[in-house]
């Protein structure tokens, strides 16, 4: 049985990791996802590969060894639990306000022999002016450990407060962002990041939370889905 949803995270911690995603893009909070929890999410989430025969990605953002269920929260009632969790929603609501909604929920698997994702920012489809507030933030809960060598994100520090979205070609230097299951990394919508390549015999799974300020479209009509 799942327990319930652990107390939130004192003010404090809220209130730093919330800074330090309007400072630096990003911030990483290890032992946040309750072990019952993470490994319930994990067995659904590979029941529902074989059930809905989810097909890897079909070019190179999407990836050809990644495999993606989108709309979680029509799939199974267990996914309810990851939006409004106790101990990531308060942080999100500090970066964007408790009107914020969550626009879409999607589970990634990234298996052995991943290439390197192209660098983007998740506010792409909405056409911000950049530099700009931040009205989109990302809660990426690591369902698996995300280490080096299985591909873990790479971002860039600070480019949230870049005067564009990367284009095809750019390098900047990027740092990866390892964390052990059960960690979250949180960052705004507006962050260059991209999955790395997954040089081990791991797979690297995740949800990706994406929740935008409450007056913008979602990028999932949830009432339809």
């Amino acid at each position: 049985m799942i327990p319930t949803d652990p107390d939130p995270l004192d003010d404090a911690v809220q209130s730093h990791l919330a800074e330090e995603v309007e400072d630096q893009g990003f911030a990483v909070r290890e032992g946040v996802i309750p072990v019952a929890l993470r490994e319930a999410l994990v067995a659904r989430i590979d029941e529902l590969m074989v059930e809905l025969a989810i097909p890897v990605g079909e070019n190179a953002f999407l990836g050809r060894h990644t495999r993606r269920i989108f709309n979680l929260l029509a799939r199974d009632s267990l996914f309810e639990r990851t939006p409004v969790f106790s101990r990531t929603l308060p942080v999100v609501d500090r970066v964007l306000d408790e009107e914020c909604l969550l626009s879409s929920l999607t589970a990634i698997e990234m298996s052995p022999g991943q290439d390197r994702q192209p660098l983007h920012s998740d506010d792409g489809s909405y056409g911000f002016v950049r530099p700009s507030p931040t009205l989109i933030v990302v809660a990426m809960w690591a369902l698996t450990d995300f280490t080096l060598a299985n591909g873990t994100t790479h971002v860039v520090p600070g480019s949230h407060r870049a005067d564009r979205r990367p284009r095809r070609g750019d390098d900047p230097d990027t740092i990866q962002v390892e964390m052990p299951a059960g960690s979250v990394l949180f960052y705004s919508g507006s962050l260059w990041h991209g999955g790395g390549e997954n040089r081990s015999s791991d797979r690297r799974m995740g949800i990706v939370n994406n929740y935008c300020a409450g007056f913008l479209r979602q990028e999932e009509s949830q009432l339809l889905a």
